[in-house]
């Protein structure tokens, strides 16, 4: 029987083959004391968007980027491996059900100039 963590890790793999690699564990922890404190948490999101406007990629929904209270699920102040795979994992199953949606409602490329269309 598969354990939740199996499972998470699992559906983290599938939803990074679709939507692009999230940022592992071990490049929040910092310091390897096996959980990511605050601090190590803004200090790696800051890196990283620092290292993607150096690259001259989009930035869009930075504005939304996750607090720490968002991946924190228990409130203790630290976030586990566990807790980090689980926000990841709710996260990608997010955006590929809001683009599912889109795609669903017109969001595709348009009409286009098929037969009829003028």
């Amino acid at each position: 029987m598969l354990s939740l963590k199996k499972i998470t890790i699992i559906s983290t793999i599938c939803a990074t083959a679709l939507f692009g690699a999230p940022t592992p564990f071990s490049s929040f922890d910092t310091d390897g004391n096996g959980y990511i404190s605050e601090t190590e948490f803004y200090q790696t999101q800051a890196r990283n968007m620092e290292q993607r406007a150096s690259e001259n990629r989009m930035m869009k929904n930075a504005a939304n980027a996750p607090q720490f209270s968002d991946v924190d699920a228990d409130g203790d102040g630290k976030i586990t491996e566990m807790e980090h795979l689980r926000f990841q994992n709710q996260r990608m199953s997010e955006m590929k059900n809001n683009k599912q949606q889109g795609m669903r409602k017109g969001g595709g490329q348009g009409q286009g100039m098929g037969q009829g269309r003028q």
